[in-house]
């Protein structure tokens, strides 16, 4: 029920953000995205034992955020700062050697896992158009929705139950096959002159 909730509120502002305002303000709730994703994960990180500083970790998923999404910055350039500055901030802390590994490693995957792809999304906004993005946004909801309905009927085998007890393979395999359908029936209306082939 809450994650309805959630859905009924943000899916508007979305799309209407997506829709009917310039690629910038798309950039610009990625961003948004991006710090409130980089918050949960520095949680999860440092229950498990790894010391993940807001500031500069903070600061590089946002520059990243915008070197891939409006090519403000050059990506190479930030994630080559971002390594260098987070390992020197880790060294610095004075810490044995296994703990300045998993330290800067932790530092560095949010730059690459949230910054990056959150920022692709805005410049599939700028390169391919408003309805290339709702097409790809409307490919994962499906796949999301499909991967749960999919494991809590068939799902019997957990995928990965250290990180995600209730997920089940059954539903990956649902996530996936849904999920091409919804790219390949909705690209079909988006990119008519491209082959279905190359949707799926």
């Amino acid at each position: 029920m809450t994650r309805l909730l959630s859905a009924l509120v943000l899916l508007p502002l979305i799309v209407g953000t997506v829709w009917f305002l310039p690629p910038a303000a798309t950039l610009a709730l990625a961003a948004l995205a991006a710090v409130l994703a980089f918050g949960e994960y520095v949680v999860i990180a440092r229950a498990l034992g790894a010391h993940v500083p807001y500031v500069v970790p903070g600061t590089a998923v946002l520059a990243a955020c915008g070197a891939s999404g409006g090519a403000y910055l050059p990506l190479d350039t930030v994630l080559a700062a971002a390594l260098i500055v987070t390992g020197a901030t880790a060294v610095a802390s004075g810490q044995p050697g296994q703990g300045v590994l998993r330290d800067t490693a932790a530092g560095m995957l949010p730059v690459i896992y949230i910054g990056v792809p959150l920022g692709m999304l805005a410049a599939v906004r700028t390169i391919g158009g408003r309805e290339a993005l709702l097409l790809l946004m409307i490919t994962i909801v499906v796949s999301d929705s499909a991967q749960y309905y999919t494991g809590r009927a068939f799902g019997r085998r957990p995928l990965a139950p250290t990180i995600s007890p209730k997920k089940t393979r059954e539903g990956a395999v649902g996530g996936v096959l849904f999920g091409t359908l919804a790219m390949t029936l909705g690209g079909l209306r988006v990119f008519p002159a491209t082959p279905a082939l190359l949707l799926v």
